[in-house]
């Protein structure tokens, strides 16, 4: 009934079309809205006319908004594809969208509603039009290479990096035939143009509400390096992330071919202007974000993740070089894909065996109406659950004169994650943090005390497995004593992510694997 990635941006709620946040830009959110939410809203409101009952398709908006996102996926699958095969040949061609249709990495993002999959789709478009620059050169190219480098930024900012593909794309095409023509150029002022204007058509109230635009960037862009407290570079790290999106065997192979590659590039014999347009390209984009995004000391996995399909693309002129002894690379490289195949296929079984989903089914069986649930900060929304008819609330500022006769309760606990104190100091005297700070608040840590469970004295308590290992000693011992059968409460379900082997990738997906407990108050005994 929901998607388990906090940084889920499809199903984000929108008042008009001013979003929430600009701490991650918009675009997929509208885009989502545009073709799932508002017609899944029409529906339910004619089917409610007709039946006279209320109707809340939560399901149909999480499937919709999956489909969305796989069909982005496929999208940068066949763009790929007609990129390659323009620039290196059908051969190479076949084998670069095999890779990008099997990396698990890539399965994994396209199950989640976050923008990092959508992200991929717009860089690679962009690409694909940068292409048409090298080859056509006509103003159009220009135009939609701005336009969709401009989208790909609203979808994330990092997607700026796609800017660098039109005037490298220029440099390259047959426009550029002199210095003056090449600096001076109409259709290079109209491509970088739109760069800045796909950006505000993708997220229009960056300029409506530039105040709260510039504030909620600035922060994002102070605080994102700083999660964890490391210091340093991550260079190293970001290229050790590769194997837990292509697998190690896809990175040996896609490395050798790329280093490959390369000597055909510097080899006037062995090159053709086709194959360098196409390194060139690919190795601009993977440079600069290689060099910017591995600054700092956090590179988690979907930080790189837009590096890949530009990766990818520097094998291409090997694999044209060797397309003579193409049965010799697939014999190769086949058990390669099937490795990536077959680690796919678990990514799938992974999200289905999550045991977030039994627990559902748990609860929806042995709640009654009007029941109080108290939940961790990880646990499901119980709300999105229709038919526990429950309404959300704060633990910290529960409105009871919101809930009526019937309604169950989900009393959301804080979440206890150290930012505050951890940002208060790394960040001291820097207004952007500070101002979010102070937006955001610090968690209620007198929430984890036994006395305040007896006043909130709830019927069911849901505890995830995340939520334990918190920095917090507070809420560490509390939910302790709770998984401990502490009374009155009773552990009635408790289930487990199943261990991944360490012959597959990716090892560890965001916000999927962990367990998840439910407790049950017994009647009759009080809160000691």
């Amino acid at each position: 009934m929901e998607d388990w990635n906090v940084d889920q941006m499809a199903l984000r709620g929108l008042r008009g079309l001013r979003p929430g946040t600009f701490k991650k830009p918009p675009f997929h959110t509208y885009i989502n809205h545009l073709f799932v939410i508002i017609p899944v809203q029409a529906t339910e409101m004619v089917v409610q006319q007709i039946k006279g009952t209320k109707q809340k398709w939560n399901h149909i908006r999480l499937i919709g908004s999956r489909l969305l996102v796989m069909v982005l996926h496929l999208g940068t699958i066949a763009l790929g594809y007609l990129i390659s095969l323009r620039f290196f040949g059908k051969f190479a061609a076949r084998v670069i969208a095999f890779f990008l249709g099997t990396f698990a990495g890539f399965i994994a993002y396209a199950h989640f509603l976050t923008c990092d999959s959508p992200l991929l789709f717009f860089l690679v478009a962009a690409l694909y039009f940068a292409q048409r620059i090298v080859q056509r050169g006509e103003t159009r190219d220009y135009f939609w290479a701005g336009l969709l480098a401009g989208l790909a930024t609203a979808t994330k900012y990092n997607g700026l990096g796609a800017a660098i593909l039109i005037p490298v794309a220029h440099l390259l095409s047959n426009n550029c035939t002199s210095l003056r023509a090449c600096l001076f150029q109409r259709r290079l002022f109209i491509g970088l143009a739109m760069i800045p204007a796909g950006f505000l058509i993708g997220n229009p109230y960056a300029i409506i509400d530039s105040k709260r635009f510039v504030a909620d960037f600035m922060y994002n862009y102070e605080v994102t390096p700083a999660y964890g407290g490391a210091s340093g570079h991550g260079y190293g790290v970001f290229l050790r992330q590769f194997p837990e999106i292509v697998g190690w065997p896809g990175a040996i192979a896609l490395g050798l071919l790329a280093l490959a590659s390369l000597v055909i590039v510097l080899v006037p014999r062995l090159r053709s202007r086709e194959t360098v347009s196409g390194y060139l390209l690919g190795l601009s984009f993977f440079l600069l974000y290689y060099l910017k995004m591995g600054e700092p000391a956090r590179v988690p996995t979907r930080f790189v993740l837009p590096a890949i399909p530009f990766f990818v693309m520097l094998a291409g002129p090997s694999l044209a070089a060797m397309q003579s002894r193409r049965l010799w690379i697939c014999a190769l490289l086949a058990p390669v894909i099937c490795y990536n195949t077959f680690c796919a296929a678990l990514v799938g079984q992974r999200f289905a065996s999550d045991p977030r989903l039994a627990a559902q089914i748990w609860m929806i069986e042995h709640v009654p109406p009007g029941r109080v649930i108290e939940s961790s900060d990880g646990s499901p929304h119980w709300t999105l659950l229709s038919e526990l008819h429950a309404v959300e609330l704060k633990a910290a500022d529960p409105k009871w004169n919101k809930v009526h006769p019937g309604q169950s309760v989900d009393l959301r606990m804080p979440a206890v994650n150290g930012r505050f104190e951890l940002f208060g100091r790394i960040f001291k005297g820097n207004r952007w943090v500070e101002a979010g700070r102070r937006q955001e608040g610090q968690p209620d840590e007198q929430l984890f005390t036994r006395a305040a469970l007896a006043r909130r004295n709830p019927d069911f308590i849901t505890v995830y497995s995340r939520d334990t290992t918190v920095p917090s000693k507070a809420a560490q011992s509390y939910y302790t004593q709770l998984l401990a059968n502490a009374p009155p409460y009773v552990v009635r379900f408790n289930r487990h992510s199943a261990p991944v082997s360490r012959f597959v990738y990716p090892k560890e997906i965001d916000f999927l694997e962990g367990g998840i407990a439910i407790l049950e108050r017994q009647p009759g005994l009080p809160v000691k």
